[in-house]
């Protein structure tokens, strides 16, 4: 009497082990996608604003506000406004000088 060959099976070659990492993977795959759609979506939300205006339109208008109001960046402590002080002093001194 002929026995049939043996058939192999894969789920039988698999051991707990492999079996672990492989469902492991798919998990860290399904929480990848799941992550990666999050992004898009809050991508699509930052650069609409909230509000539905285009978030580099709201820098160019504040760029352009600050280039029209050199102004509002001299803050205290900084050092364009320290600047700011010594150049209207040295103005002032050079009137003087000139005055003499």
């Amino acid at each position: 009497m002929t026995m049939p060959p043996p058939v192999a099976l894969d789920d039988e070659d698999e051991n707990e082990f492999v079996k672990q990492q492989t469902s492991e993977i798919e998990r860290l795959k399904s929480k990848n996608r799941s992550l990666e759609e999050n992004l898009r979506t809050s991508n699509n939300v930052a650069l609409t604003g909230g509000d539905g205006k285009n978030t580099q339109s709201k820098i160019l208008q504040e760029l352009e506000y600050l280039k029209g109001n050199p102004g509002s960046l001299n803050r205290p402590g900084t050092g364009s406004e320290e600047l700011q002080k010594v150049r209207t002093e040295r103005d002032q001194l050079i009137s003087e000088n000139r005055k003499l």
